[in-house]
């Protein structure tokens, strides 16, 4: 039975995702995690967040589905600190992309740092984006507020 179809029933729906993140069988259920993550429903979307990090194998529509919260300041911050982490795990399962790809995968997340954040949005975007770099620098480009891109990675770890 898929996952969609369960909507109504929350705890069978819970139970069925926690189900399939103990069995190691989330991968299959991908089009069902990208309802739940592009649904408005905080309950839906934490849940699903939270089971992504049993993936064994990352997709590009799911990743795009987690960068749409991230991005999305109507989104409560936990629910977009909780899918930058899922995004961070996403990330590590793509070996195969190599430091361009995710450079490639990220370049939508750095135009955030330029937006007033939530602190602990920032906080976390900060870890997942290579050196801290702000959207306006990458090594070696002048940082955000005049900072030097090495700098304000740096101050941002002694915080």
């Amino acid at each position: 039975m898929r996952l969609w179809a369960t909507l109504k029933d929350w705890s069978r729906l819970v139970s069925q995702i926690e189900y399939s993140a103990r069995q190691q069988s989330l991968d299959s259920r991908e089009n069902d995690l990208i309802c739940l993550l592009r649904s408005n429903n905080h309950r839906f979307r934490t849940t699903a967040l939270k089971a992504l990090r049993h993936l064994r194998y990352g997709s590009d529509r799911l990743a795009a589905a987690v960068i749409q919260i991230i991005e999305d300041d109507t989104a409560e911050s936990d629910v977009r600190v909780l899918a930058i982490e899922a995004l961070e795990h996403m990330l590590t399962l793509e070996t195969s992309r190599g430091q361009a790809g995710r450079r490639e995968r990220l370049a939508p997340l750095r135009a955030l740092l330029d937006r007033p954040l939530p602190p602990s949005v920032e906080t976390a975007l900060l870890r997942l984006l290579p050196e801290g770099v702000p959207a306006t620098a990458w090594p070696g480009e002048p940082g955000r507020a005049g900072i030097p891109a090495g700098e304000h990675a740096r101050s941002e770890r002694r915080a």
